[in-house]
């Protein structure tokens, strides 16, 4: 070993002298380049940190989060190397030089990829975020800069220039657009997602058949993250959202109204007119008094005018118990202190199946929030559930066990 480095020298002590001198040269360079990006770094760091603790400003935190002073501490390497060989010739220093260049490039790649991380984690600080987020397309940009980085990188390595190399990029790029169709698809999709305001982080969203049924907490370019009323996570490919339906429940939390559209079946043999006790004791009911005046006056004038025999059921108008019932929905509703009265309020009598008659309430609460929301329509139903009895009508349900059991103890009999 000693006689291949001394054949090398040729045996010259000044060729020594020059060899130590290169290498401790180097050490030195080496060990700056180690040691002022990492005094860099903290310095800028501490200094953040202390000016947070005082003036608490967002920018601030924002280069913390975003680690912007070690992109700033990145620089310091090339500019060292290069102030080690100031004023030696280039010609005789290439792959050191290309070696530094190669520095510069992961130093300015660092620098903006940080740069752009604090531009979304700043943004996100912004009530707007939730309406047009950034994520994707910063996210877009900082592929960009890589790519730019590493065909920079490269084209210094190999001496070529940058755009040669960039032809070649375009026909392994046609190839990776096969082999990576899904991440292509993602990336568009989260670009749509993005741009068209479809999908905001924040929005409650319902994706039948993917187990998403929850709040968006991330949107990225590729996937969106949707954190579901249990706590669990779902991470649906961003272009699941376009190439399927899903329920986005945004209109609802920003009108300030949710829907109520439930149906009670009532029995189609208890449907009847109301006769004179029924009419008694109904027109006590507060709720109902001002509907039954009305009505009695409308039909009294109208059989009167028609000239009918009353006293036979099928002659003239009369009430029935299933209209006074759904009269008395509509003014309880209207009454009612947590139902939104600026929405649509209405009671529908539906098509009449083999279940019963569906009579449909469709009115919207005043309060969004889930559990309140709950609470609401809870107390509206069995409040009917509880009254519908006054009316004589009765709820139909499929026979019970019980039910049953007492048919056969008839039998028995």
């Amino acid at each position: 070993m000693y006689s291949v480095v001394y054949q090398w020298f040729g045996g010259d002590a000044r060729d020594w002298a020059r060899a130590v001198s290169i290498a401790v040269t180097l050490c030195i360079t080496l060990a700056l380049a180690v040691l002022l990006p990492w005094l860099v770094y903290r310095l800028l760091t501490g200094l953040l940190r202390r000016v947070l603790r005082r003036t608490a400003r967002r920018w601030v935190k924002t280069l913390l989060d975003a680690r912007v002073s070690l992109g700033v501490a990145a620089l310091v390497v090339p500019l060292v190397l290069l102030g080690a060989v100031e004023g030696q010739p280039r010609a005789s220093l290439t792959l050191y030089y290309n070696i530094v260049s190669l520095c510069a490039v992961c130093a300015g790649w660092l620098l903006l990829d940080s740069l752009v991380r604090a531009v979304d984690i700043h943004y996100r600080y912004f009530a707007v975020s939730k309406q047009r987020p950034l994520s994707g397309l910063l996210q877009v940009v900082r592929v960009v800069v890589a790519v730019v980085a590493l065909l920079l990188a490269v084209a210094r390595l190999m001496g070529e220039n940058p755009l040669v190399l960039l032809g070649g990029f375009s026909a392994v790029g046609a190839v990776a657009s096969l082999v990576f169709r899904d991440a292509i698809l993602g990336f568009v999709a989260g670009l749509q997602l993005t741009s068209s305001g479809l999908l905001r982080i924040g929005d409650w969203i319902e994706v039948p058949g993917q187990l998403a049924d929850g709040t968006v907490v991330d949107l990225t370019m590729t996937t969106v993250k949707v954190q579901n009323f249990n706590n669990a996570i779902t991470l649906l490919p961003a272009y699941t959202l376009l190439s399927q339906p899903f329920i986005n429940w945004r209109g609802m939390q920003e009108a300030g109204g949710r829907r109520i559209k439930r149906a009670l079946r009532i029995d189609a043999a208890d449907v009847r007119w109301l006769n004179d006790d029924d009419w008694a004791r109904l027109s006590n009911v507060e709720l109902l008094a001002p509907y039954l005046a009305q009505k009695r006056a409308e039909l009294d004038a109208a059989n009167a005018a028609s000239g009918v025999d009353v006293c036979q059921p099928l002659n003239g108008r009369r009430l029935s118990n299933l209209g006074t019932f759904r009269a008395y929905i509509l003014s309880y509703l209207r009454s009612h202190p947590r139902i939104h009265h600026g929405m649509s309020m209405m009671t529908r009598q539906m098509e009449a199946q083999d279940d019963g008659i569906p009579l449909e309430i469709y009115a919207f609460t005043d309060t969004v929030v889930w559990s309140e929301f709950e609470a609401i329509q809870s107390d509206i139903f069995e409040h009917f559930y509880a009254v519908i009895g006054e009316f004589g009508l009765h709820l139909y349900q499929h026979p019970s066990g019980s039910d049953l059991r007492a048919v056969k103890g008839r039998f028995r009999q």
